[in-house]
């Protein structure tokens, strides 16, 4: 998903980590999908422990913000969390029955669900068709249960609501995203300076609004310090 970014401008060493399930990575199945996001967060301590990755920040787009947070929990050596068009409390009910309704859908219309689901994470979803096709092909190629536990697992992820260091966190939030609200982010605390909001994006703001995107990451890794031993 990162190929719409250029990442190079950051000067940063980057590692890009598909999840259990996602891309090229094979859907390994948990004793239970509410414990989902955490096992994706141990998976991905793995690969970063096998590379002798000391220290490093992460970056999540949307369910992997919630894995991020989740890494920083387990890693001490986990600096920086950002989220990007995620964020890091709990489901209200009627999301969690949401979630669980589409856990269903999956294992019966799981083409007709991304059909749908897909193009209403896009401000304008007509401007970006090629981009949701493509969504929609790469999608297609997951397992109906990878999706359904995903879908599990974000409805029953931990609330870091009073466990995450603000100091270490950042929110990055397209103004126009249809799933979280920024004003839903008013009194959780986010430091000034921590909170950046995207004019002109919604949840998909690293194809929808790429350099502003990346104008804001340069602002959060500082890259002004040009320290080639940072990793992201």
């Amino acid at each position: 998903m990162w190929q719409d970014l250029s990442l190079a401008e950051l000067g940063l060493h980057c590692l890009f980590i598909d999840l259990p399930g996602h891309g090229k990575s094979k859907f390994s199945i948990t004793e239970s999908p509410k414990s989902g996001i955490e096992q994706m967060a141990i998976a991905v301590i793995a690969v970063i422990d096998s590379l002798d990755i000391e220290n490093f920040d992460i970056l999540g787009h949307s369910m992997g913000g919630y894995v991020a947070l989740e890494v920083k929990r387990l890693k001490k050596q986990c600096r920086k969390v950002v989220l990007m068009n995620s964020n890091f409390w709990s489901d209200s009910p009627a999301k969690v029955i949401d979630r669980k309704r589409i856990a269903k859908l999956v294992h019966s219309s799981k083409t007709f669900f991304l059909q749908k689901a897909i193009p209403g994470l896009f401000t304008d979803s007509n401007k970006f068709q090629l981009e949701i096709n493509q969504l929609i092909k790469e999608a297609s190629m997951m397992e109906s249960k990878a999706i359904s536990d995903a879908s599990i697992a974000m409805a029953s992820r931990t609330d870091f609501t009073k466990l995450i260091p603000l100091q270490d966190l950042y929110v990055i939030h397209g103004v126009k995203d249809r799933l979280v609200s920024s004003e839903q982010f008013d009194g959780n605390g986010i430091l000034k300076g921590h909170f950046f909001l995207l004019q002109n994006a919604g949840h998909m703001s690293h194809i929808e609004s790429p350099e502003e995107l990346i104008e804001v990451l340069k602002v959060v890794f500082d890259t002004s310090l040009n320290d080639s031993n940072k990793s992201v």
